[in-house]
């Protein structure tokens, strides 16, 4: 897996320095729910279709603090993880 600089996410962001420091800067201590559950929670935030998930909570009410290059980043980190 690589790592968010790989991606262009700005690693300096609080959201995105809170989920490296919860899952590892590849992701690499995340579950495949959490990383499906975290796209659904960025696809809603993009006007997609909303769902709720108690362990993405946070990053769902905090994604907003993404702007759209480290949103699409971070969907591209997720989807190659996989």
């Amino acid at each position: 897996m690589k790592d968010f600089g790989f991606y262009g996410i700005d690693s300096q962001n609080a959201l995105i320095q809170d989920i490296a420091e919860s899952w590892g800067d590849r992701l690499q201590n995340s579950t495949v729910d959490e990383r499906v559950q975290t796209l659904i929670a960025i696809a809603s935030q993009l006007d997609r279709d909303p769902y709720s998930s108690p362990s993405v909570d946070e990053i769902e009410e905090r994604i907003g603090e993404l702007d759209e290059n480290d949103m699409k980043g971070l969907i591209s980190m997720i989807a190659d993880s996989l």
